[in-house]
């Protein structure tokens, strides 16, 4: 069970994680930690190792025991050949879609291979599992793995977002970066709390 604390101050703190590719041990030190929300950002399981049905089945009733807030969206290994991570959905979670503010802050969940990142332009803390293109979060070995319609919607100041809470390039230039007054977030394979 989540150590859901509610927030004491004008401080929220957002657990954030990204690329637990079916990682139980990940999965199990979430339950151990003190935060306000929980933001997974994508590659809940790994589409690459057997058995993606029980990985979905063994994450899916991990998220319905969850207490607490918490966002996911779908990464590449979370969607299956139609694009479609409906699996994730259920009561207690915001996922693929979903906008919900939590004492004011907009979150929105940036489904996988989004078809209109406007849909998002008025949340504060989006979670989208590839990182704005030309970030330091998205560079990796010299190649730019990045979302290019999400760097040109935050370079033109046509979303509102302050953070961005992202994952996919596992080994980045940077964990963090930033695109104007937005943050970028990149936790691929670690989980770390941020204090808004």
């Amino acid at each position: 069970m989540s150590k859901y604390v509610p927030k004491k101050g004008n401080e929220m703190k957002i657990l954030h994680a990204s690329d637990l590719h079916f990682d139980k041990a990940k999965f199990d030190q979430i339950w151990g930690l003190e935060f306000d929300v929980c933001c997974i950002s994508g590659d809940l399981i790994d589409a690459s190792q057997k058995g993606v049905s029980e990985q979905k089945a063994w994450v899916g009733r991990w998220l319905e025991n969850f207490k607490g807030k918490i966002f996911v969206c779908s990464g590449n290994h979370d969607v299956d050949g139609s694009g479609d991570a409906a699996w994730m959905k259920m009561p207690n979670v915001y996922a693929d879609g979903d906008i919900k503010a939590i004492e004011e802050i907009k979150f929105g969940c940036v489904p996988y291979m989004c078809t209109d990142i406007l849909d998002f332009a008025e949340c504060d803390v989006l979670l989208a599992h590839v990182p704005p293109a030309h970030t330091q979060t998205a560079v990796e070995c010299g190649r730019d793995f990045g979302d290019k319609e999400l760097y040109r919607a935050l370079k033109h100041g046509l979303l509102k977002a302050k953070i961005i809470l992202c994952g996919h390039v596992h080994d980045p230039l940077s964990r963090v970066d930033k695109i104007g007054n937005c943050k970028i977030y990149n936790s691929s394979l670690e989980l770390n709390i941020l204090e808004i």
